[in-house]
């Protein structure tokens, strides 16, 4: 099935297994899911949340400073 992806301003099309989870899309796309955070429909998820066919999600960078 394919994903959409919003990366900042640049979307990205990711095809993963029927009923992949939020998790499997990071790692298909080599990031670390502690690195960002996952909007889904507007709505923040987790890692486990699966997805749909044409889904959308947004991947929005996770900044830390000491």
């Amino acid at each position: 099935m394919k994903v959409k992806v919003l990366v900042g301003r640049e979307e990205r099309e990711v095809e993963v297994k029927e009923g992949a989870s939020v998790a499997e899309v990071l790692e298909a796309l080599g990031i670390n899911r502690e690195e960002v955070i996952v909007k889904l429909g507007g709505t923040i998820v987790t890692e486990e949340e699966p997805l749909e066919e044409g889904s959308r999600i947004e991947l929005i960078r996770v900044i830390s400073g000491g």
